[in-house]
């Protein structure tokens, strides 16, 4: 899982589980913030019990490609 919660800013740094790309949403809480991700195109898919965040179907078919 690529998420780093501030709570001091409440916000949270999101980062591609394979590119690496990364995107800032405002909230602190888990629910929102996949929601935000989700509704900016994000796929959030639980791989091998753990949970992974993808900016892209790009991304998410190069990770499950490579991890075979």
């Amino acid at each position: 899982m690529a998420k780093y919660v501030n709570h001091n800013l409440e916000e949270c740094e999101c980062r591609c589980d394979e590119c690496g790309y990364e995107t800032m949403v405002e909230s602190i809480d888990y629910s929102d913030i996949n929601k935000a991700l989700r509704e900016d195109n994000w796929i959030i898919k639980k791989i091998d019990d753990e949970w992974h965040e993808f900016c892209s179907e790009k991304c998410l078919e190069s990770f499950m490609n490579s991890n075979r």
